[in-house]
C-alpha cells in the first residue's frame, strides 16, 4: 500500500511482512516518486519509522532534522530531490 499526496508528501508506504525483501517496497516507492515528479514536484518528503530509515537512505532519501513523535513513536523526517526521468 502506498500513497503520495499533492503537497509532495508520501504519507503511506507499507509492505506486508511476508513480502519484505522481494522488491515491492522499492517498486512502490519508485512509483510514488514518479507520481510526484509528474505533479511537478522537485523534491519529496516523508516521515520514517526507526525500522525503515535504512531502507529510505538506500533509496536516496536524507534526514531533514531531529526525530519527532507521531502516535507515541519516534518519527524521522526525510526528503529526496526528485530528478527528471531519463
Amino acid at each position: 500500500v502506498a500513497q503520495a499526496l499533492e503537497d509532495g508528501f508520501i504519507s503511506l508506504l507499507y509492505v506486508a511482512p511476508e513480502a519484505v525483501g522481494q522488491g515491492l517496497g522499492r517498486a512502490l516507492l519508485a512509483r510514488m516518486e514518479g507520481q510526484l515528479r509528474e505533479m511537478g514536484h522537485r523534491e519529496a518528503f516523508l516521515i520514517s519509522t526507526s525500522a525503515a530509515q535504512d531502507f529510505y537512505r538506500v533509496q536516496g532519501w536524507s534526514p531533514t532534522g531531529p526525530a519527532t513523535e507521531c502516535l507515541g513513536l519516534p518519527a524521522y523526517p526525510m526528503r529526496k530531490l526528485l530528478q527528471a526521468p531519463g
